[in-house]
């Protein structure tokens, strides 16, 4: 089913539902932007033993932090391998009526927040940075921000134009979630 444009105009198709943008041209890609049913791997990069990290993706619990494919594609660039599109391996991703609804949008914007700080972490792009409740102070600041946007947006009068703000809201929560379990699992 093809999602209402209030979804197609406010939010990140590319996290939301795995869309690859339609003028995307064939070429060498960034790991961050190979995604679930949309990727191949060759299956010499399984022999040589390179598998995706089982801490990260579905199976885990409801709130799982998204990104086993970037992960594993961002360390297979490290190793020297590359991503490449290829606009004619076609695949059709089937969208289910409920992730449409808001809150399932919502739900998978927490869960990429998760993932994306899941990266940070192991990056250690977050570990000098100063923290408050388990958590770097700047991610409180982006969801005060993103509070604030939200509304501004309309949230309160359900205005469509929201659902971005509310997406971004989301998505830093998740980060901050993440943060927290991963501090008090090192306690």
């Amino acid at each position: 089913k093809v999602p209402p444009q209030w979804i197609l105009d406010n939010v990140p198709l590319g996290p939301a539902y795995v869309v690859t943008p339609p003028d995307r041209k064939e070429g060498p890609l960034r790991p961050s932007a190979v995604w679930g049913p949309n990727m191949m791997i060759r299956e010499k990069i399984f022999t040589m033993g390179i598998r995706f990290d089982e801490a990260i993706g579905p199976g885990l619990a409801p709130n799982y932090p998204m990104g086993s494919e970037t992960e594993l594609t961002e360390r297979l660039v490290a190793q020297g391998h590359q991503c490449w599109f290829a606009p004619d391996a076609r695949v059709m991703h089937i969208i289910r009526e409920e992730q449409m609804r808001v809150w399932w949008l919502l739900k998978r914007a927490f869960r990429s927040g998760k993932g994306e700080a899941d990266r940070q972490l192991k990056a250690a792009a977050c570990g000098q940075d100063k923290s408050i409740f388990g958590a770097p102070r700047w991610l409180f600041r982006r969801l005060a921000k993103n509070a604030w946007e939200t509304i501004q947006a309309g949230v309160f009068l359900g205005r469509p134009g929201c659902i971005n703000s509310l997406w971004q809201f989301c998505h830093v929560l998740g980060q901050i979630n993440h943060h927290q379990s991963t501090s008090r699992s090192l306690l």
